[in-house]
């Protein structure tokens, strides 16, 4: 049997859901569901809405944002290819804790609540690695609880940086592409502080050759350094 295109795992980073999984159940994630383009600027997924559904991403990245009721917004986490969202929604019937949205086009799989459910019972190991997916964006979230409290804001915006070129980065001849787009109000929010903090920040970076900026692009020009100002 031919397989079928895109279900190597050399496809998908091995920190995302598919990239994880065997071939075998990574087939029967990509052979299950509904196969949707969505555009760049679509949102897949309402906060508060009570929609039971979960996306697959085959292709592309979207952006995680929560509001609140001031109408004020937090990037709150980027899913790139291979990652599942919507998932905790779709199982546990909860509104929906954030806004899901395309950035750049995106492909994605769309499971019906039951239909995730059944494909969990029937291949355990899909159940693992859902599980293992939830269990690593928990230990995110409290690493970033632990940064606020206890490294300065440049350690945080370097640790930001650096945790993205670990997870989706680039590898070029002189440098390290982030992999993913990020504003520097989207660096403000992850790493929880101010706009003239980060643009201070990328500034002393740059300067110090660790970043490489160009418009709308940030590349990591020294990764060591960049681990070492983490502190990682």
């Amino acid at each position: 049997m031919e397989p079928l295109p895109g279900t190597a795992s050399r496809e998908w980073s091995e920190s995302t859901l598919l990239g994880g999984l065997r071939a075998a159940d990574r087939r029967a994630l990509l052979t299950a569901g509904t196969e949707l383009p969505f555009p760049d600027g679509k949102r897949l997924i309402a906060q508060g809405s009570a929609d039971d559904q979960a996306y697959l991403l085959i292709s592309g990245m979207v952006k995680v944002v929560k509001r609140d009721h001031n109408g004020h917004t937090a990037l709150l986490g980027i899913r790139v290819a291979g990652d599942l969202v919507g998932e905790m929604g779709a199982l546990d019937g909860t509104p929906r804790s954030a806004d899901v949205t395309a950035s750049g086009d995106v492909v994605a799989r769309v499971f019906r609540a039951r239909e995730l459910r059944e494909l969990s019972i029937r291949k355990p190991e899909i159940a693992l690695g859902i599980s293992r997916m939830i269990a690593r964006r928990l230990r995110w979230a409290n690493e970033r609880r632990l940064d606020f409290t206890a490294r300065d804001p440049r350690a945080r915006i370097a640790r930001i940086l650096y945790e993205v070129v670990r997870g989706y980065g680039i590898k070029r001849p002189t440098h390290w592409e982030l992999g993913v787009e990020l504003t520097q109000p989207e660096i403000a929010s992850l790493a929880a502080t101010g706009l003239r903090t980060v643009e201070k920040t990328l500034r002393e970076l740059e300067s110090d050759g660790v970043l490489i900026r160009r418009y709308r692009d940030i590349h990591v020009g020294d990764l060591e350094s960049l681990k070492h100002i983490a502190d990682v």
